[in-house]
Protein backbone atom coordinates (compact mmCIF):
# COMPACT_ATOMS: atom_id res chain seq x y z
CA UNK A 1 0.00 0.00 0.00
CA UNK A 2 1.32 3.38 -1.04
CA UNK A 3 1.93 5.78 1.84
CA UNK A 4 0.96 9.49 1.59
CA UNK A 5 2.65 12.37 3.36
CA UNK A 6 0.55 15.10 5.01
CA UNK A 7 0.94 17.43 2.04
CA UNK A 8 -0.14 14.72 -0.40
CA UNK A 9 -3.21 13.92 1.70
CA UNK A 10 -4.22 17.59 1.77
CA UNK A 11 -3.79 17.85 -1.99
CA UNK A 12 -5.84 14.74 -2.54
CA UNK A 13 -8.68 16.12 -0.39
CA UNK A 14 -8.75 19.41 -2.36
CA UNK A 15 -8.76 17.53 -5.68
CA UNK A 16 -11.54 15.32 -4.40
CA UNK A 17 -13.66 18.28 -3.42
CA UNK A 18 -13.14 19.94 -6.78
CA UNK A 19 -14.01 16.72 -8.53
CA UNK A 20 -17.22 16.53 -6.57
CA UNK A 21 -18.19 20.03 -7.69
CA UNK A 22 -17.40 21.68 -4.35
CA UNK A 23 -15.32 24.88 -4.66
CA UNK A 24 -12.60 25.48 -2.09
CA UNK A 25 -12.93 28.77 -0.15
CA UNK A 26 -10.64 31.49 -1.56
CA UNK A 27 -7.69 32.47 0.56
CA UNK A 28 -8.25 35.69 2.51
CA UNK A 29 -6.17 38.68 1.45
CA UNK A 30 -3.40 39.49 3.88
CA UNK A 31 -4.00 42.54 6.04
CA UNK A 32 -2.18 45.65 4.83
CA UNK A 33 -1.34 48.16 7.54
CA UNK A 34 -0.89 51.78 6.45
CA UNK A 35 0.56 54.23 8.96
CA UNK A 36 -0.63 57.84 8.77
CA UNK A 37 1.53 60.61 10.26
CA UNK A 38 -0.22 63.84 11.25
CA UNK A 39 -0.71 66.44 14.00
CA UNK A 40 -3.72 67.69 15.92
CA UNK A 41 -7.03 66.63 14.39
CA UNK A 42 -7.04 66.73 10.60
CA UNK A 43 -10.65 65.50 10.59
CA UNK A 44 -9.94 62.03 9.21
CA UNK A 45 -10.48 59.68 12.15
CA UNK A 46 -14.01 58.54 11.26
CA UNK A 47 -13.05 58.17 7.61
CA UNK A 48 -10.22 55.86 8.61
CA UNK A 49 -12.83 53.58 10.16
CA UNK A 50 -15.14 53.85 7.16
CA UNK A 51 -12.36 52.92 4.74
CA UNK A 52 -11.46 49.90 6.86
CA UNK A 53 -15.06 48.70 6.69
CA UNK A 54 -15.10 49.16 2.92
CA UNK A 55 -11.73 47.41 2.66
CA UNK A 56 -11.47 44.72 5.37
CA UNK A 57 -7.88 43.91 4.43
CA UNK A 58 -6.72 47.50 5.10
CA UNK A 59 -5.77 48.78 8.56
CA UNK A 60 -5.05 52.50 9.08
CA UNK A 61 -2.83 53.33 12.07
CA UNK A 62 -2.60 57.02 12.96
CA UNK A 63 0.69 58.34 14.35
CA UNK A 64 0.04 61.83 15.64
CA UNK A 65 2.56 64.28 17.12
CA UNK A 66 2.80 68.02 17.70
CA UNK A 67 2.85 70.24 14.63
CA UNK A 68 6.50 71.27 14.66
CA UNK A 69 7.81 67.87 15.74
CA UNK A 70 5.91 66.20 12.91
CA UNK A 71 7.26 68.48 10.18
CA UNK A 72 10.78 68.89 11.50
CA UNK A 73 11.34 65.15 11.71
CA UNK A 74 9.53 64.24 8.52
CA UNK A 75 12.32 64.65 5.98
CA UNK A 76 14.71 62.58 8.11
CA UNK A 77 12.07 59.89 8.44
CA UNK A 78 11.41 59.90 4.69
CA UNK A 79 15.12 59.69 3.90
CA UNK A 80 15.63 56.77 6.28
CA UNK A 81 12.60 54.89 5.05
CA UNK A 82 11.41 54.53 8.63
CA UNK A 83 8.62 57.09 8.55
CA UNK A 84 4.90 56.62 8.09
CA UNK A 85 3.49 55.34 4.82
CA UNK A 86 1.28 58.41 4.49
CA UNK A 87 1.91 61.91 5.86
CA UNK A 88 0.05 65.19 6.14
CA UNK A 89 2.05 68.33 5.27
CA UNK A 90 0.82 71.81 6.21
CA UNK A 91 0.75 74.63 3.66
CA UNK A 92 3.69 76.64 4.95
CA UNK A 93 5.90 73.56 4.90
CA UNK A 94 5.08 72.28 1.41
CA UNK A 95 7.51 74.61 -0.44
CA UNK A 96 10.28 72.99 1.58
CA UNK A 97 9.27 69.38 0.98
CA UNK A 98 8.45 69.86 -2.71
CA UNK A 99 12.21 70.29 -3.26
CA UNK A 100 12.61 66.56 -2.53
CA UNK A 101 10.24 64.76 -4.91
CA UNK A 102 12.39 61.63 -4.82
CA UNK A 103 11.25 61.05 -1.22
CA UNK A 104 7.59 60.81 -2.21
CA UNK A 105 5.47 58.48 -4.27
CA UNK A 106 4.65 60.16 -7.58
CA UNK A 107 0.87 60.08 -7.75
CA UNK A 108 1.03 60.52 -11.53
CA UNK A 109 1.76 56.81 -11.63
CA UNK A 110 -1.49 56.09 -9.81
CA UNK A 111 -3.95 58.20 -11.78
CA UNK A 112 -3.21 61.41 -9.90
CA UNK A 113 -2.89 63.70 -12.94
CA UNK A 114 -6.53 63.12 -13.89
CA UNK A 115 -7.61 64.53 -10.52
CA UNK A 116 -6.20 68.04 -11.06
CA UNK A 117 -9.53 69.36 -12.36
CA UNK A 118 -11.25 68.30 -9.13
CA UNK A 119 -9.44 70.85 -6.93
CA UNK A 120 -8.85 74.60 -6.68
CA UNK A 121 -5.79 75.29 -8.83
CA UNK A 122 -4.00 77.31 -6.15
CA UNK A 123 -4.41 74.42 -3.72
CA UNK A 124 -3.27 71.80 -6.24
CA UNK A 125 -0.18 73.47 -7.70
CA UNK A 126 2.08 73.81 -4.60
CA UNK A 127 2.35 70.03 -4.27
CA UNK A 128 3.65 69.59 -7.83
CA UNK A 129 7.45 69.52 -8.09
CA UNK A 130 9.46 71.12 -10.91
CA UNK A 131 9.95 67.70 -12.49
CA UNK A 132 6.18 67.16 -12.54
CA UNK A 133 5.99 64.79 -9.58
CA UNK A 134 2.64 65.04 -7.81
CA UNK A 135 3.59 64.73 -4.14
CA UNK A 136 0.11 64.82 -2.64
CA UNK A 137 -3.53 65.81 -2.82
CA UNK A 138 -4.95 68.93 -1.12
CA UNK A 139 -7.11 68.71 1.98
CA UNK A 140 -8.98 71.81 3.10
CA UNK A 141 -8.76 75.54 2.47
CA UNK A 142 -8.35 78.03 5.29
CA UNK A 143 -10.58 81.06 4.93
CA UNK A 144 -10.82 83.30 7.98
CA UNK A 145 -13.29 84.10 10.75
CA UNK A 146 -13.16 84.64 14.51
CA UNK A 147 -14.40 82.12 17.07
CA UNK A 148 -15.34 83.51 20.48
CA UNK A 149 -16.90 82.48 23.78
CA UNK A 150 -20.30 84.14 24.10
CA UNK A 151 -20.54 83.42 27.84
CA UNK A 152 -17.15 84.98 28.55
CA UNK A 153 -17.96 88.02 26.42
CA UNK A 154 -21.20 88.55 28.37
CA UNK A 155 -19.43 88.29 31.73
CA UNK A 156 -17.04 90.99 30.58
CA UNK A 157 -19.91 93.27 29.54
CA UNK A 158 -19.27 92.79 25.82
CA UNK A 159 -21.93 92.00 23.20
CA UNK A 160 -22.28 88.33 22.31
CA UNK A 161 -24.44 88.39 19.17
CA UNK A 162 -22.27 87.69 16.07
CA UNK A 163 -23.39 90.84 14.26
CA UNK A 164 -22.70 93.00 17.30
CA UNK A 165 -19.33 91.34 17.90
CA UNK A 166 -18.34 91.84 14.26
CA UNK A 167 -19.35 95.50 14.59
CA UNK A 168 -16.73 95.99 17.34
CA UNK A 169 -14.02 96.08 14.67
CA UNK A 170 -15.97 96.42 11.42
CA UNK A 171 -14.75 100.00 10.83
CA UNK A 172 -11.57 100.05 12.90
CA UNK A 173 -10.08 96.66 12.00
CA UNK A 174 -7.32 95.40 14.26
CA UNK A 175 -7.37 98.59 16.34
CA UNK A 176 -10.94 97.72 17.30
CA UNK A 177 -9.88 94.20 18.19
CA UNK A 178 -7.05 95.49 20.39
CA UNK A 179 -9.43 97.92 22.12
CA UNK A 180 -11.87 95.08 22.81
CA UNK A 181 -9.05 92.95 24.23
CA UNK A 182 -8.05 95.73 26.62
CA UNK A 183 -11.62 96.03 27.90
CA UNK A 184 -11.94 92.28 28.35
CA UNK A 185 -8.69 91.83 30.26
CA UNK A 186 -9.32 94.91 32.42
CA UNK A 187 -12.72 93.49 33.39
CA UNK A 188 -11.76 89.84 33.90
CA UNK A 189 -8.02 89.74 34.51
CA UNK A 190 -7.78 87.00 31.86
CA UNK A 191 -6.30 86.77 28.40
CA UNK A 192 -8.58 87.72 25.53
CA UNK A 193 -6.82 85.90 22.66
CA UNK A 194 -5.47 82.36 22.62
CA UNK A 195 -1.93 83.17 21.47
CA UNK A 196 0.34 85.80 19.97
CA UNK A 197 1.20 83.17 17.35
CA UNK A 198 -2.42 83.12 16.25
CA UNK A 199 -2.61 86.91 16.12
CA UNK A 200 0.60 87.23 14.09
CA UNK A 201 -0.43 84.46 11.70
CA UNK A 202 -3.95 85.80 11.30
CA UNK A 203 -2.85 89.32 10.39
CA UNK A 204 -0.03 88.08 8.17
CA UNK A 205 -2.28 85.75 6.21
CA UNK A 206 -4.46 88.65 5.10
CA UNK A 207 -1.68 89.61 2.68
CA UNK A 208 -0.25 87.77 -0.31
CA UNK A 209 3.32 88.97 0.09
CA UNK A 210 4.71 87.86 3.41
CA UNK A 211 8.28 86.60 3.81
CA UNK A 212 8.94 86.22 0.08
CA UNK A 213 8.35 88.44 -2.94
CA UNK A 214 6.75 87.04 -6.10
CA UNK A 215 10.23 86.63 -7.65
CA UNK A 216 11.31 84.39 -4.75
CA UNK A 217 13.53 86.91 -2.95
CA UNK A 218 13.44 87.21 0.83
CA UNK A 219 11.59 90.31 2.09
CA UNK A 220 10.72 89.33 5.66
CA UNK A 221 12.41 92.42 7.18
CA UNK A 222 11.00 95.03 4.76
CA UNK A 223 7.57 93.47 4.17
CA UNK A 224 4.75 95.77 5.30
CA UNK A 225 2.57 92.71 5.97
CA UNK A 226 5.17 91.26 8.36
CA UNK A 227 5.64 94.59 10.12
CA UNK A 228 1.88 95.09 10.49
CA UNK A 229 1.43 91.58 11.85
CA UNK A 230 4.30 92.10 14.28
CA UNK A 231 2.92 95.40 15.54
CA UNK A 232 -0.53 93.93 16.15
CA UNK A 233 1.07 90.94 17.87
CA UNK A 234 3.11 93.18 20.19
CA UNK A 235 0.06 95.33 20.98
CA UNK A 236 -1.92 92.18 21.79
CA UNK A 237 0.86 90.55 23.83
CA UNK A 238 -0.50 91.69 27.24
CA UNK A 239 -3.90 90.26 26.32
CA UNK A 240 -2.83 87.00 24.66
CA UNK A 241 -1.53 83.61 25.66
CA UNK A 242 2.02 82.67 24.71
CA UNK A 243 1.74 78.91 24.11
CA UNK A 244 2.26 77.47 20.64
CA UNK A 245 -0.87 76.53 18.77
CA UNK A 246 -1.46 72.74 18.90
CA UNK A 247 0.64 72.42 22.07
CA UNK A 248 -0.70 70.74 25.22
CA UNK A 249 -0.69 74.10 27.01
CA UNK A 250 -2.66 75.74 24.21
CA UNK A 251 -5.22 72.92 24.24
CA UNK A 252 -5.64 73.38 27.99
CA UNK A 253 -6.18 77.13 27.63
CA UNK A 254 -8.94 76.56 25.08
CA UNK A 255 -10.65 73.95 27.25
CA UNK A 256 -10.36 75.96 30.48
CA UNK A 257 -11.69 79.24 29.13
CA UNK A 258 -8.32 80.98 29.35
CA UNK A 259 -8.96 82.39 25.87
CA UNK A 260 -12.14 84.23 24.89
CA UNK A 261 -11.33 84.53 21.18
CA UNK A 262 -9.43 82.55 18.57
CA UNK A 263 -8.67 83.57 15.00
CA UNK A 264 -10.33 80.76 13.15
CA UNK A 265 -9.87 79.39 9.69
CA UNK A 266 -12.38 76.60 9.23
CA UNK A 267 -10.00 73.91 10.45
CA UNK A 268 -9.61 75.79 13.75
CA UNK A 269 -13.30 75.20 14.48
CA UNK A 270 -12.52 71.50 14.17
CA UNK A 271 -9.71 71.88 16.68
CA UNK A 272 -11.92 73.68 19.19
CA UNK A 273 -14.67 71.07 18.98
CA UNK A 274 -12.17 68.28 19.48
CA UNK A 275 -10.44 69.96 22.43
CA UNK A 276 -13.57 71.12 24.25
CA UNK A 277 -16.62 69.03 23.30
CA UNK A 278 -18.36 69.98 26.56
CA UNK A 279 -18.37 73.66 25.55
CA UNK A 280 -20.91 73.14 22.78
CA UNK A 281 -23.26 76.13 22.64
CA UNK A 282 -20.79 78.49 24.33
CA UNK A 283 -18.82 79.37 21.21
CA UNK A 284 -19.95 81.37 18.19
CA UNK A 285 -18.38 82.77 15.03
CA UNK A 286 -18.00 86.41 13.94
CA UNK A 287 -16.21 88.26 11.16
CA UNK A 288 -12.45 88.53 11.42
CA UNK A 289 -10.91 92.00 11.92
CA UNK A 290 -9.41 93.44 8.76
CA UNK A 291 -9.82 91.77 5.41
CA UNK A 292 -10.32 88.20 4.32
CA UNK A 293 -7.25 85.94 4.33
CA UNK A 294 -6.27 82.32 4.04
CA UNK A 295 -4.62 80.48 6.90
CA UNK A 296 -3.71 76.88 6.40
CA UNK A 297 -4.65 74.05 4.17
CA UNK A 298 -2.58 70.89 3.92
CA UNK A 299 -1.73 68.01 1.62
CA UNK A 300 -1.67 64.27 2.13
CA UNK A 301 1.38 62.55 0.66
CA UNK A 302 2.71 59.01 0.33
CA UNK A 303 6.27 58.11 1.25
CA UNK A 304 8.42 56.67 -1.56
CA UNK A 305 9.61 54.01 0.89
CA UNK A 306 6.16 52.60 1.59
CA UNK A 307 5.88 48.86 1.09
CA UNK A 308 2.29 49.28 -0.08
CA UNK A 309 2.32 52.00 -2.75
CA UNK A 310 -0.80 50.81 -4.61
CA UNK A 311 -2.89 50.56 -1.45
CA UNK A 312 -1.59 53.85 -0.01
CA UNK A 313 -2.27 55.78 -3.22
CA UNK A 314 -5.76 54.32 -3.51
CA UNK A 315 -6.54 55.32 0.06
CA UNK A 316 -5.30 58.90 -0.36
CA UNK A 317 -7.35 59.32 -3.55
CA UNK A 318 -10.46 58.08 -1.77
CA UNK A 319 -9.82 60.11 1.39
CA UNK A 320 -9.58 63.44 -0.44
CA UNK A 321 -12.21 62.87 -3.11
CA UNK A 322 -15.01 65.49 -3.22
CA UNK A 323 -17.49 63.18 -1.47
CA UNK A 324 -15.17 62.66 1.49
CA UNK A 325 -14.23 66.36 1.65
CA UNK A 326 -17.93 67.18 1.88
CA UNK A 327 -18.31 64.66 4.70
CA UNK A 328 -15.29 66.07 6.54
CA UNK A 329 -16.76 69.57 6.43
CA UNK A 330 -20.23 68.50 7.54
CA UNK A 331 -18.89 66.41 10.41
CA UNK A 332 -15.66 68.16 11.35
CA UNK A 333 -15.72 71.64 9.81
CA UNK A 334 -12.65 71.55 7.55
CA UNK A 335 -13.66 73.58 4.49
CA UNK A 336 -13.22 71.74 1.15
CA UNK A 337 -10.66 72.43 -1.53
CA UNK A 338 -12.47 70.08 -3.94
CA UNK A 339 -14.54 72.17 -6.38
CA UNK A 340 -17.61 69.92 -6.39
CA UNK A 341 -17.77 69.95 -2.59
CA UNK A 342 -17.31 73.73 -2.48
CA UNK A 343 -20.37 74.20 -4.68
CA UNK A 344 -22.56 71.67 -2.89
CA UNK A 345 -25.57 73.34 -1.25
CA UNK A 346 -25.16 71.07 1.78
CA UNK A 347 -21.81 72.82 2.32
CA UNK A 348 -22.77 76.41 1.49
CA UNK A 349 -25.92 76.33 3.64
CA UNK A 350 -24.44 74.42 6.59
CA UNK A 351 -24.94 75.68 10.15
CA UNK A 352 -22.83 74.31 12.99
CA UNK A 353 -24.76 73.31 16.11
CA UNK A 354 -21.62 73.42 18.28
CA UNK A 355 -21.22 77.11 17.43
CA UNK A 356 -24.84 78.04 18.17
CA UNK A 357 -25.90 77.25 14.60
CA UNK A 358 -23.50 79.79 13.13
CA UNK A 359 -23.84 79.81 9.30
CA UNK A 360 -20.27 78.65 8.84
CA UNK A 361 -20.95 77.34 5.34
CA UNK A 362 -21.93 80.81 4.20
CA UNK A 363 -19.15 82.51 6.17
CA UNK A 364 -16.33 80.43 4.73
CA UNK A 365 -17.84 80.19 1.23
CA UNK A 366 -17.78 83.99 1.06
CA UNK A 367 -14.24 84.01 2.42
CA UNK A 368 -12.90 81.49 -0.08
CA UNK A 369 -14.60 83.21 -3.02
CA UNK A 370 -12.36 86.27 -2.69
CA UNK A 371 -9.13 84.61 -1.56
CA UNK A 372 -5.76 85.34 -3.10
CA UNK A 373 -3.22 82.74 -1.93
CA UNK A 374 -0.11 83.83 -0.10
CA UNK A 375 3.34 83.61 -1.62
CA UNK A 376 5.31 80.89 0.16
CA UNK A 377 8.98 80.04 -0.09
CA UNK A 378 11.17 77.13 0.95
CA UNK A 379 11.89 78.63 4.38
CA UNK A 380 8.49 80.17 5.14
CA UNK A 381 7.85 77.79 8.02
CA UNK A 382 11.30 78.42 9.54
CA UNK A 383 10.86 82.19 9.37
CA UNK A 384 7.38 81.96 10.84
CA UNK A 385 8.73 79.93 13.77
CA UNK A 386 11.35 82.57 14.59
CA UNK A 387 8.78 85.37 14.65
CA UNK A 388 6.35 83.21 16.62
CA UNK A 389 8.89 82.33 19.31
CA UNK A 390 10.09 85.94 19.58
CA UNK A 391 6.53 87.21 20.06
CA UNK A 392 5.99 84.63 22.80
CA UNK A 393 8.82 86.22 24.79
CA UNK A 394 6.96 89.55 24.62
CA UNK A 395 3.76 87.94 25.89
CA UNK A 396 5.76 86.34 28.69
CA UNK A 397 7.21 89.72 29.69
CA UNK A 398 10.77 88.61 28.96
CA UNK A 399 11.51 91.09 26.16
CA UNK A 400 10.23 94.33 24.75
CA UNK A 401 8.76 94.34 21.27
CA UNK A 402 11.84 96.01 19.80
CA UNK A 403 14.27 93.61 21.46
CA UNK A 404 12.23 90.61 20.38
CA UNK A 405 12.12 91.89 16.79
CA UNK A 406 15.88 92.31 16.71
CA UNK A 407 16.34 88.80 18.10
CA UNK A 408 14.00 87.31 15.51
CA UNK A 409 15.69 89.10 12.61
CA UNK A 410 19.15 88.02 13.81
CA UNK A 411 18.03 84.39 14.08
CA UNK A 412 16.40 84.41 10.64
CA UNK A 413 19.44 85.96 8.99
CA UNK A 414 21.59 83.25 10.53
CA UNK A 415 19.30 80.36 9.56
CA UNK A 416 17.82 81.55 6.27
CA UNK A 417 19.72 84.53 4.86
CA UNK A 418 19.40 88.30 4.62
CA UNK A 419 16.23 90.04 3.57
CA UNK A 420 16.26 92.52 0.67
Amino acid sequence: MKKFGKASVASAIVLGLLGAGITAAPAQAATVTLTFGDWGDMGFKELFKKYEKLNPNIKIVEKSSEYNAHHQGLLTALASGKGSDINGIEGGWMPYFVQYPDKFLDLRNYGGAALKKDYLAWRWNPAVAKNGTILGLPTDVGGMALAYRTDLFEKAGLPSDPAAVSALWAKTGWNGYIATAKKYTAKTGKKFADSTEGIFGGVLNQSQQQFYAANGSLVYESSKAVQDAWNVGVAMAPYSGSSNIFSTEWNTAIANGDAASVLAPSWMLTMIKGIAPDLKGKWNVANVPGKVGNWGGSWVTVSKSTKHPKEAAAFVKWLLAPAQQKTIFLTKGNFPSAVAALKDTAVTSYKDAYFQNAPVGKIYSSSVATLKPAIYGTKSATIQTSFRDALATVAQGKKTGDDAWDAAIAEIKKNVGASK
